[in-house]
């Protein structure tokens, strides 16, 4: 709660770089790309997910960024 898209984002682009400059980490898995199921009073999973209700994906911009890809 409280975590606007771009700090997501930028948050997600820094974990990548900082495990790839780091020498200790060989894999990095990004969770919850799309979930779209979206329940307060289970599991909220979908206010987490990278890819937003409207298709678009600012950490997947800031990731390319990053990875070079």
């Amino acid at each position: 709660s409280g975590t606007s898209v771009a700090e997501q984002a930028q948050w997600l682009a820094e974990a990548t770089s900082l495990s790839a400059n780091g020498g200790r980490v060989r894999m990095l898995i990004v969770f919850n790309v799309d979930f779209t199921e979206y329940d307060v009073n289970g599991d909220p999973q979908a206010g987490y997910a990278i890819i937003r209700p409207d298709g678009s994906c600012p950490a997947c911009d800031s990731l390319r960024a990053v990875t070079g890809g």
